[in-house]
């Protein structure tokens, strides 16, 4: 009986290695609407290029782990309370085995700022959308790209934090009131402006229907205005006036959205 033999095993085929990507193209505007604000407005000599900071983009399922791990038996900073995690807000059960968490209270800081800023930058992100598709200059569009894709992680931060705080998206209270400032008046909450540095819906309607140079202007103006805005509410935001991951957010929003300020101005100042 003749021995079968096995045939040898074809040599494995050749990859060949990826070939590196193109740059990403312009991403289609969030599906999901901002959370309706309270008051019924949706978010709406030049000097040398300064370097831009590079900042982390953090997805919303590691910034509530992150956010879990950071505030779980912290102090409690004023007008906290603390509650034990998987209980639910305003109730005395307990979730067994589960760990002390900090609960920023109803009106305090973390709260508000949260609240707020969610909708601030909100606007920010449709801004840069608006720019990414009727714009011209490259370099704005980058910016552009840059300002929506941090924003976007950041808030969704924001909105993490207020559900493991067991606090909703929107209040009765008004705008800024965790700032201590007047609500807006009627004409500004017509216009859609609640907070500071907030584009009108008729700028935001501008926005929308320019193109190319005249586009790329416009959008410098608002989006300096805008984090001018951005910069007075992260500043709001003092050490132990919420928890301490609440505390560094802000102030990094505040030193990257002052160098993106100096970064708009010089743009603004090549396109003339």
């Amino acid at each position: 009986m003749t021995p079968m033999t096995r045939a040898a095993p074809s040599a494995a085929p050749t990859v060949a290695p990826a070939a590196t990507p193109a740059p990403p193209p312009v991403p289609a505007a969030p599906a999901t609407p901002a959370p309706p604000h309270p008051d019924g407005a949706g978010d709406g000599g030049a000097a040398a290029e300064p370097a831009r900071s590079v900042r982390p983009v953090l997805t919303v399922a590691g910034g509530l782990a992150l956010v879990a791990a950071l505030l779980t038996g912290a102090a409690l900073s004023p007008g906290s309370e603390a509650r034990t995690t998987g209980q639910a807000p305003g109730t005395g059960q307990s979730a067994g085995q589960g760990r002390t968490l900090t609960v920023p209270a109803e009106d305090s800081v973390a709260v508000g700022f949260s609240r707020d800023m969610a909708v601030h930058h909100q606007q920010a992100v449709e801004m840069s959308f608006r720019v990414l598709r009727n714009g011209a200059d490259e370099r704005v569009r980058t910016l552009a790209y840059d300002i929506a894709q941090t924003q976007a992680a950041q808030r969704g931060m924001m909105l993490g934090w207020l559900d493991l705080w067991g606090r909703t998206p929107t209040s009765s209270r008004p705008a800024m009131a965790w700032m201590h400032m007047p609500p807006p008046g009627p004409a500004e909450r017509r216009q859609g402006v609640l907070m500071p540095g907030m584009a009108t819906r008729d700028e935001m309607t501008a926005l929308d229907r320019t193109s190319g140079t005249a586009a790329d202007r416009l959008f410098l103006k608002l989006m300096t205005e805008h984090h001018r805005g951005g910069v007075h509410m992260a500043e709001g935001v003092r050490e132990g006036s919420a928890p301490e991951p609440v505390v560094r957010l802000a102030r990094g929003m505040a030193e990257g959205q002052r160098s993106e300020i100096r970064l708009m101005r010089s743009l603004a100042a090549r396109l003339g």
